[in-house]
């Protein structure tokens, strides 16, 4: 899956992910905590794992 992030206005983002880890069919307790920089010219690509999730945090850097 694609996330567009043109819904973000100008500027830098910090955004904290939080995604499906690489054992998410093992325990579905198993994930990742990701720390990035973005703009609205950005598009993430995601995975999800069966019955998985994904979260993302935008955060405006001054």
């Amino acid at each position: 899956m694609t996330v567009n992030l043109s819904l973000l206005t100008n500027g830098s983002y910090r955004s904290i992910l939080f995604e499906d880890g690489l054992n998410v069919v093992k325990g579905a307790t198993d994930y990742k905590n990701t720390v990035i920089t973005v703009t609205a010219k950005d598009k993430l690509n995601i995975k999800l794992a069966s019955g998985g999730g994904w979260v993302a945090r935008f955060e405006k850097i001054q």
